[in-house]
């Protein structure tokens, strides 16, 4: 049975697979059926290219947030205890995962930076022993970001920087194995299924009709950012992409022309 026809017969009794999924699939099945072909015992790799097409890996289009539906998500939030989640969303780009995964220790409030140096994931067996990691219990880890570019540190800007410090105000004391920004009642990390009905809630309260996914709002950012004359290599800076054909022609950005790029986004989304 071909890839595509199982993922098919799968769709009414689960969730289809994600087209990513299929084309890593795909590729495991070759390799393994590949090695089969060296040791004897088949005669050719039917998972070759000659012989059948990959998987296509297709991705959804981003559905950035506008300027005036962003301003009206940010309004809804405001009058929410999770304020700051959804500010460092749409100010900042911050992914879910990096949000969730965000400790009081990693926000400097004097300085007027934020550190983002973990990413919160749910697991099914322990990572690797020899991968830097750290246990919060119930199947949830602290991670270390995929990429070097995605461990970065972003300046604080207006109002930003005012919505951290209230929420941090508020901070209660630090758990035993962390001391997240956002948890749940239970002090435990929060889930990230709870975090997207949030986001849908604000949507919808917002007015907002349209299938915006959460991680749009990372694309709602760097979209705002360019509309706000910021260049792309310091939009790519500031949401730690990592695109070697686009930082091979840019040097380093310093925090001063971060903050000047996240000062002009605050001033767009601030105005009324």
């Amino acid at each position: 049975m071909k890839l595509h026809e199982f993922c098919r017969q799968k769709q009414d009794r689960a969730k289809p697979l994600a087209s990513a999924s299929q084309l890593q699939i795909h590729n495991i099945a070759s390799v393994m059926l590949r090695d089969a072909v060296r040791a004897g015992y088949l005669p050719f790799n039917p998972a070759s290219r000659e012989r059948i097409d990959r998987p296509r890996k297709v991705s959804p289009p981003p559905e950035a947030l506008t300027l005036d539906e962003a301003r009206r998500v940010l309004k809804v939030a405001a009058e929410q205890p999770d304020y700051a989640r959804w500010a460092l969303a749409l100010y900042h780009g911050v992914r879910q995962g990096e949000a969730l995964g965000l400790e009081r220790s990693a926000v400097d409030l004097e300085a007027g930076v934020l550190r983002l140096e973990w990413q919160l994931k749910k697991l099914k067996e322990p990572p690797r022993d020899t991968m830097q990691a750290r246990d919060l219990g119930g199947g949830y880890w602290l991670l270390p970001p995929k990429t070097v570019s995605s461990r970065r540190v972003q300046p604080l800007v207006e109002p930003v920087l005012s919505i951290l410090r209230e929420h941090c105000a508020r901070f209660r004391p630090a758990a035993a194995t962390h001391d997240l920004l956002f948890r749940r009642e239970d002090g435990g990390p929060l889930y990230p299924s709870r975090d997207l009905k949030r986001w849908r809630w604000l949507l919808s309260e917002a007015g907002v009709s349209r299938n915006v996914r959460l991680h749009d709002a990372r694309h709602t950012a760097a979209t705002l950012m360019l509309e706000a004359g910021v260049e792309l290599h310091v939009i790519q800076q500031i949401l730690g992409h990592s695109s070697a054909a686009m930082t091979q022609h840019y040097s380093h950005v310093s925090l001063d022309l971060a903050r000047a790029a996240m000062t002009r986004l605050a001033g767009s989304l601030a105005s009324s």
